[in-house]
């Protein structure tokens, strides 16, 4: 009876820790966005949850690595995105004060550029891949000239295992992540802008973590093949300790970046056959559930594909239930071109809503 009792305290307070970790709410006001969000996604209203397609899915929910097929490897994969403004700060990306001075001159406008270059290996139950990235995002109030930046730099190491059961109906995954980050986030006061002298270098908040994702598949043997997902990203909230590895040096500013917040996304997709070579994917997700203080309308996102002979990709979706996004993709021999844009509600501080329209490019070589 004592062993009964101590075996169900055991589990009880166990199940409770997890449950802490998976519904801990972060509160705060600063930035944080998903740790990794991919271009064709993008284009297709970030709804990846449950469409288990290619390199991208495996970010978005481990389980989509538990799938057959030959080892795929992307050698080469840089992508570029950006708000329209983006190429007037693009001569001077990495030069803090170049940017604040242009963004000053030009108030009331969204200004954001990011590069990332992501390589990639995947076999059946295994993927490793790279990430280097660099994002700005900038704006002045036309009203007190004051600058809200927030900017980011990573270098990354994620890897995904997964196991199919009941035949590939069920999947299961699980990923881990080592992120070094310098991060400025941070209001500019006019004054400061306009004397000068600001760079990275000093203002970089760097550190060192690393963080956890876990997500399932519910894939059914029916036509259509109609899939349920759910996966948890950055499991707890993905703590960056202060740790000047690389970005800083004794001029950094003290302190470490902001956690990346634990996301539960849940999805739904579609893989329709049409004709010999032409098929299309439908997919629909939920983002963060449990952040039940959220307008749930900006937690709808929706996509979808159409395909010839797996070459030729058009994709349409909605994006936080309310931006439009597009694109074209061609897949040529394991040459990988994409263009597209999307939209987005950036998020500053509390009751702040800007409205971004980025536009997206990709080139990758795979085989």
């Amino acid at each position: 009876m004592k062993n009964d009792l101590y075996k169900f305290f055991k589990i009880k307070s166990l199940l409770s820790l997890i449950l802490f970790f998976i519904f801990q709410d972060l509160s705060q006001a600063q930035r944080s966005r998903p740790f990794y969000q991919g271009s064709g996604p993008q284009m297709m209203g970030d709804a990846y949850t449950a469409y288990n397609n290619n390199f991208d899915a495996v970010y978005y929910n481990p389980a989509s690595v538990a799938k057959k097929g030959k080892p795929l490897t992307k050698i080469f994969d840089l992508e570029l995105q950006g708000s329209q403004a983006m190429f007037t700060i693009l001569p001077a990306l990495g030069q803090l004060q170049g940017i604040t001075t242009i963004v000053a001159n030009n108030p009331g406008s969204v200004h954001s550029l990011g590069v990332g270059y992501y390589p990639q290996f995947m076999v059946k139950n295994f993927s490793v891949g790279g990430i280097v990235r660099s994002y700005t995002e900038a704006f002045v109030d036309a009203e007190t000239g004051d600058l809200d930046l927030f900017a980011y730099t990573d270098l990354a190491l994620s890897t995904h295992m997964g196991a199919a059961l009941f035949g590939g109906i069920l999947k299961i995954g699980a990923g881990a992540k080592v992120i070094n980050r310098a991060e400025m986030d941070r209001r500019i006061p006019a004054a400061e802008v306009a004397a000068g002298g600001l760079s990275f270098g000093s203002e970089w908040k760097e550190g060192l973590g690393y963080g956890f994702d876990a997500g399932l598949l519910v894939q059914l043997p029916f036509s259509a093949l109609p899939a349920w997902g759910v996966s948890v990203q950055d499991i707890g909230n993905t703590t960056l300790l202060e740790r000047r590895v690389i970005f800083t040096g004794a001029s950094g500013t003290p302190g470490s970046p902001n956690p990346i917040r634990q996301r539960i996304n849940t999805g739904f997709s579609l893989n329709l056959k049409h004709a010999p070579g032409i098929k299309s994917g439908l997919s629909i997700d939920v983002k963060d559930l449990v952040r039940i203080s959220e307008n749930y309308q900006e937690r709808i996102n929706a996509g979808w594909e159409l395909s010839f002979k797996s070459s030729i990709f058009f994709r349409v979706g909605v994006n936080q239930g309310a931006y439009w996004t597009a694109g074209v993709g061609l897949n040529l021999a394991g040459v990988i071109l994409e263009g597209g844009s999307y939209g987005e509600n950036l998020f500053w501080g509390t009751g702040t809503r800007r409205d971004d329209r980025k536009f997206v490019g990709r080139y990758a070589l795979t085989f």
